[in-house]
């Protein structure tokens, strides 16, 4: 009992397809571009940081990182409810969820590279800064 598609199936089939790659290629559009504007907000917000740069510059810097980092992890490093805010797995490991989301779609590169960029620049421009003093 070998059923074939009509053309209605087939022509729906095909849109709905098409959906799903214009949905997936609109994500990582959109997590490229915070992705591009979070990671040098934080090595920009870390050398003005460790070499004493301060100001409302500083500041925006270090916001505009962080809420890129909210935004890149989908705000999975937030618990969204009471019984995850209880649970003590949860604050043992709070990156968990945001973590598998990553590597479920092939971020979790981009991700690491986001999360170590601020400590590491950090360590890179305070050894700098200590060198030239």
């Amino acid at each position: 009992m070998n059923r074939e598609l009509t053309s209605q199936e087939k022509l729906l089939i095909e849109r709905e397809f098409v959906a799903r790659e214009e949905t997936r290629e609109k994500r990582r559009l959109y997590f490229s571009r915070v992705f591009w504007i979070g990671v040098p907000a934080e090595i920009v917000s870390a050398f003005m940081r460790e070499f004493h740069i301060g100001g409302v510059i500083q500041l925006f810097l270090g916001l505009t990182g962080l809420i890129c980092l909210l935004l890149y992890t989908e705000f999975l490093i937030i618990p969204g409810t009471f019984a995850k805010d209880m649970d003590l797995r949860w604050h043992l490991n709070p990156w968990k969820d945001a973590l598998q989301r990553l590597s479920a779609e092939d971020r979790h590169i981009h991700g690491i590279i986001f999360l170590a960029s601020y400590p590491l620049s950090r360590m890179l421009f305070s050894f700098i800064a200590f060198s030239l003093k």
